[in-house]
């Protein structure tokens, strides 16, 4: 069984067929407008189909010259917007479907027959849930109005009332522009097909009317009579024409009637020609270049424009909407594009490229009545339909091949600089991303055939992680894991990649000169500001030391071989320089790593005497680490790594075969952490991570994820190559110690130490690289302008134009929709508002901003606690008892989440205390104090309540308590900001205290 499971592979052709209906699928049950995460998986999942599927050769023949023009201003139109990141992320969905087009063209008739099927049964799918919708389901939506407010509130109010079906999408115009894709290919199955396949296709064909009948869409009817009108009148089909006009109308006349004309006037007709009005005039603004790509909600709200319409974020035309964000120049370049794609159009020479060509046009023509093309999931559908049309391609025309030796060290200078960033911030990031991928698809290269147990391995790994509690740890995987794959094919096609990696590992020469002049500046390593860690600048150094041998390591005949020349000596000055920074650094891990790869180094008769040395000098360094550094340094920074893999072993027993998901244990390690038996705390000691990446696989993973791992790196370890197998032990043994792989640098390190490849040669192509640097761009460059989004919030709210502020913060919220950071953010802001006036609907939206929180980090406890306060701050006397019992549950949950944190009870003490229930709230103190000894506040609220339930004794004692642990802790330095709100009194409390003579 083994045996088969390693002779059987998968290709290329069936994973990208595979993917792409995946990812589609998925954008149908989650559409972005609905779930903004969804964006940022169209976008990666667009990457991930790179992998296996280049494009053709002639794909800059194809766009066109006015093409490759308008897609290279998109980007460029962020200098100029009004909001740069939702321009690049706009932008990033143009790439994409241009992408996806030219990706799904290349594939053999079979492909695209295969891919159209799978279309077909996800648009069925789409109209049987509209179908339960329209028949049962709207008592269930109408049910969501109650926990809905603003513009969402009146969407579904209007879809209710109406009775207009929208099956998994967001908006019944979606719902209908999927099926004016796929009833004309249905119907022209149906209609060529024999036997069974007649009456399948006959019968999917009636399914999608029914459902384009219940979105109740006049402008999607009329679209689809107009295409098949042009078509049939290009055909010369009489019959056909006079059948298509005569159904076609009287569905229109039908759907009318169901609406009742003068709610389509009101709500479709006549909103349309105003909000048409307001576009018009918002393009006079700015004719020339236009106000951004993805701007005009922004332009048209900053025009104080009527919102009531619910039409305020789109102009539901798709040239009045270009006209707005690109002016005349972005639209003319989009019109000659399209007149480009219209000449040099081939008549379909198959009847399913007829049905195809039907759907696309008629989806083209919905598009100046609605927005279908703003919505990724229609996009997606799209671009796998017309990808059957064929296009003459356009002669001599051809991008810029820059030499490949331009490229290399064009990528050595990124990868440079971004060592120099800390903590690999987000345009740090967005650096090494986008280069990655564009030169990973310049060389044109692809994965190869996939054992079969290596795709079943990466799928259910790709699943764990995806369904990770944590939000943060399922993007921190995929990024990792998509910059690994990305510089796996930059290495396969470049000239010559042995000559590549060692300048890249050379790289840390450079950032160990920036170590040793931090060292100078300052004795602290938390003030070097370089690497995401100074310390992890010695791992990198692991392998450029090994990397330089050849032979084994023959102790005997060291000193003689280095008096043979300069080469050896400059291999033992490397070695002595990188080994002096990683002391330099106090990196144990990197040390401990240095031992381990020169006894891998060693001939095996020597290697016992090696590995004694080893031991020893391993032991020495954590004798003098436990003797002189841990009793120096009292920060909650030093970890108590026995704690902490303990911990992680717990974790792991909860989920011991699938694993928890990457980026949890953050959280579960509060509901299992152990005590400490130094510093201030006991229980406030954090962890991010395990310390050990054999731990955090295998927690994250469970035992699948980390036997499949084992055998694919057995798969990939080179078995010649002695500097490489040593550089390999090194890293790895240090891993044991620290969290090298998620530093993407030593990431690409690992992956190329593992799987550097011979020479191969490639045909580079310069379009593949654009895309691929498009598409970069709207993944993570967009995200980049997050934190600036939140600054500009900060300085409108200062200058009291809150909506505005609120707007930057719902941009900066859809940019990073998978950080829970900006989620909270917007609660807070809603929050002041809420306090400011007293307004429900703000209390409403912020609830339902920090709820979002809580979903994308479900196991964070802090955020629960959070949650929390919030609630107790909005607590007065005259709070109804549901508050109160709000705020109960609330911190209940906290608990839950964080069973041996003293804050979560002091708040529960004080929730107790204000209610005047005091017997529960001294309990909670006095469980707080037995949590945190040195918790000085939990201490003096004791006191006080001891006091006013008339117990003395016990009351002084708890305030000599509160004073002692101020007394002691109030000058340290050393300590942490959670520390120090743990020792702190406010001075009013210390001085009446002291006053009263406690002692």
């Amino acid at each position: 069984m083994l045996q088969f499971l390693a002779a059987v592979t998968v290709s290329p052709t069936r994973i990208w067929e595979i993917s792409y209906l995946s990812l589609a699928f998925y954008l149908l049950l989650f559409p972005p407008m609905a779930y903004p995460q969804s964006y940022a998986v169209a976008l990666g999942g667009a990457l991930l189909l790179l992998l296996f599927r280049p494009l053709p050769s002639e794909s800059s023949q194809i766009l066109g010259r006015a093409g490759c023009v308008f897609l290279i201003l998109l980007p460029i139109s962020a200098f100029w917007s009004l909001l740069p990141g939702i321009s690049l992320q706009s932008a990033g969905f143009i790439f994409l479907g241009t992408l996806l087009y030219l990706m799904g063209r290349s594939g053999d008739p079979a492909g695209q027959g295969r891919m159209e099927v799978g279309g077909l049964l996800l648009a069925t799918l789409a109209a049987i849930l509209a179908l339960r919708q329209w028949f049962f389901g709207f008592g269930e939506t109408q049910e969501l109005l109650p926990q809905l407010s603003g513009m969402d509130y009146r969407v579904v109010e209007k879809a209710v009332y109406y009775h207009r079906a929208s099956g998994p999408l967001v908006t019944p115009g979606a719902l209908a522009a999927l099926m004016l894709l796929f009833i004309p290919l249905s119907f022209t199955l149906s209609v060529v097909g024999r036997g069974s396949k007649r009456w399948f296709f006959g019968a999917m064909t009636l399914l999608f009317f029914l459902a384009l009948l219940a979105t109740q869409s006049v402008g999607a009817f009329v679209a689809l009579i107009l295409a098949g009108l042009a078509v049939l009148a290009y055909r010369k089909s009489r019959a056909g024409i006079i059948s298509v006009l005569a159904v076609g109308w009287v569905a229109v006349a039908g759907v009318i009637g169901i609406r009742g004309f003068q709610h389509w006037d009101v709500s479709s007709f006549s909103g349309r020609i105003g909000l048409w009005e307001h576009a018009f005039q918002l393009f006079l603004k700015h004719p020339f270049w236009g106000s951004g790509l993805g701007t005009f909600g922004e332009d048209y709200q900053q025009a104080g424009y009527p919102l009531d319409s619910g039409a305020s974020k789109y102009a539901h035309n798709l040239l009045l909407q270009l006209l707005v964000e690109t002016g005349l120049v972005g639209t003319l370049l989009f019109l000659a594009a399209l007149f480009g794609i219209v000449r040099r159009f081939k008549v379909p020479s198959r009847w399913e490229g007829w049905g195809a060509m039907t759907g696309v046009l008629a989806f083209l023509l919905f598009s100046l009545a609605d927005l279908p093309f703003q919505m990724p999931e229609l996009l997606w559908m799209f671009c796998l339909l017309a990808a059957r049309l064929e296009l003459k391609p356009e002669k001599s025309l051809s991008l810029p091949i820059l030499p490949a030796v331009w490229v290399e060290w064009g990528m050595l200078g990124i990868l440079l600089v971004s060592g120099f960033w800390p903590p690999f911030r987000p345009w740090n990031m967005a650096l090494v991303a986008c280069a990655l991928w564009a030169v990973a698809a310049f060389f044109q290269q692809k994965l190869e055939s996939l054992p079969l147990w290596i795709f079943a391995g990466g799928v259910f790994v790709a699943l764990r992680a995806f369904f990770s509690p944590s939000a943060l740890g399922a993007v921190w995987f995929f990024e990792i894991t998509g910059l690994i794959l990305a510089f796996g094919l930059l290495l396969k096609g470049l000239p010559n990649p042995q000559r590549f990696f060692k300048w890249f590992c050379g790289l840390g020469l450079v950032w160990a000169l920036q170590v040793w002049r931090f060292s100078f500046q300052s004795p602290d390593i938390k003030d070097w500001h370089i690497f995401p860690n100074p310390k992890q600048v010695g791992l990198f150094l692991l392998a450029l030391v090994f990397l330089q041998i050849s032979t084994p390591l023959d102790w005997k005949t060291l000193l003689p071989g280095l008096a043979k020349g300069m080469k050896g000596l400059g291999k033992f000055f490397l070695f002595l320089y990188s080994a002096a920074t990683m002391v330099c650094l106090k990196a144990f891990g990197a040390m401990v790593g240095l031992a381990a790869g020169t006894v891998a180094l060693t001939p095996k008769r020597q290697r016992s005497g090696t590995v004694i040395t080893a031991y020893f000098f391993i032991a020495l360094v954590l004798a003098v680490r436990a003797a002189v550094f841990s009793s120096l340094d009292k920060s909650p920074t030093q970890w108590d790594r026995l704690l902490i893999w303990k911990a992680a072993l717990q974790v792991w027993g909860r989920e011991p075969l699938e694993g928890v998901g990457p980026g949890a244990f953050a959280g579960l390690f509060d509901q299992v952490k152990s005590p400490r038996s130094s510093g201030v705390s006991r229980y406030l000691m954090d962890a991010e991570y395990t310390h050990n990446e054999f731990l955090e696989l295998l927690t994250a993973f469970g035992l699948v994820g980390l036997v499949w791992t084992f055998f694919l790196v057995k798969r990939l370890w080179p078995s010649k190559e002695l500097g490489r197998k040593a550089a390999l032990t090194a890293l790895g043994t240090a891993s044991f110690f620290d969290f090298c792989f998620h530093t993407p640098l030593i990431t690409l390190q690992g992956a190329g130490l593992l799987a550097l490849p011979a020479n191969t040669k490639s045909k580079p192509c310069g379009t593949a690289a654009f895309l691929a640097l498009g598409l970069g761009l709207g993944l993570f460059g967009s995200a980049a302008f997050g934190p600036a989004l939140k600054a500009q919030s900060e300085e409108l709210q200062q200058a009291n134009r809150l909506p505005q502020a609120l707007r930057r913060l719902e941009a900066a919220e859809k940019l990073n929709a998978w950080d829970a950071g900006y989620a909270v953010t917007k609660a807070n802001y809603l929050e002041e508002l809420y306090r400011t006036t007293q307004d429900p609907s703000w209390k409403k939206l912020s609830d339902e901003a920090y709820d979002r929180s809580l979903e994308l980090e479900s196991t964070d406890g802090q955020r629960r606690l959070d949650k929390a306060e919030r609630l107790m701050r909005r607590l007065s006397p005259k709070s109804p008892p549901e508050d109160f019992l709000g705020a109960e549950e609330a911190l209940d949950q906290a608990e839950q989440a964080m069973p041996f944190n003293a804050f979560v009870r002091s708040d529960e003490g004080a929730l107790y205390a204000a209610v005047g229930q005091i017997d529960k709230a001294a309990a909670c103190f006095q469980k707080a104090v037995e949590l945190e000894p040195n918790y000085a506040q939990a201490w003096y609220r004791l006191g006080v309540l001891l006091s006013a339930s008339r117990h003395p004794m016990e009351a002084q004692e708890a305030f000599r308590k509160a004073l002692e642990v101020y007394e002691r802790w109030k000058d340290e330095e050393r300590i942490g900001d959670v520390e120090k709100k743990l020792v702190s009194l406010p001075p009013l409390v210390v001085e009446s205290l002291e006053k009263a003579g406690t002692s």
